[in-house]
């Protein structure tokens, strides 16, 4: 299983691939552009790229949490609807998980600190080099997202009475 965890921002774009529990690749993305359109097309580009180049099977996103400013609110949710509109384009799945789903599920503290997933992601995908911020919050989301579908899928081991 091929899932793509993606941490969209206008500044910093952060992409992970996990197949097969492992942590292929991991990749932060410093979109270019002066005004925020071009700022934004050039994420689509990165993106379409990045779906043409690993052909993920998922994707997993976190969801939009409350921010206190409505500027940077706004200009996440415009590279977040980039990142939408072209998974769903491509007819890849996506799954959008709580901030505090992802953090349980990755250091088992749902109130833990970037600095506490970034050091677990570390660990747990054994990646050889270290993560930038970006790219730890997106492998953490494809992480937490195949220990999600890990537990929603029933184990073909049963017990019979």
């Amino acid at each position: 299983m091929k899932i793509l965890g993606i941490d969209p921002g206008i500044q910093n774009l952060g992409v992970a691939l996990l197949e097969n529990g492992i942590l292929r690749t991991a990749v932060e993305h410093r979109p270019r552009g002066r005004t925020l359109a071009l700022r934004l097309l050039d994420l689509q580009r990165f993106l379409e790229e990045i779906v043409e180049a690993w052909h993920p099977e998922m994707a997993a996103l976190e969801q939009v949490i409350y921010h206190r400013n409505v500027r940077a609110a706004l200009t996440l949710g415009a590279a977040r609807g980039v990142a939408l509109v072209l998974l769903a384009r491509h007819g890849i799945p996506i799954h959008e998980l709580p901030p505090a789903r992802v953090k349980q599920a990755i250091t088992g503290n749902g109130r833990a600190s970037k600095a506490q997933v970034r050091y677990m992601v570390q660990r747990l995908a054994a990646h050889p080099e270290p993560l930038g911020e970006h790219a730890a919050d997106a492998a953490a989301c494809a992480l937490a997202l195949q220990q999600t579908l890990r537990h929603a899928v029933p184990s073909s081991r049963t017990r019979r009475r």
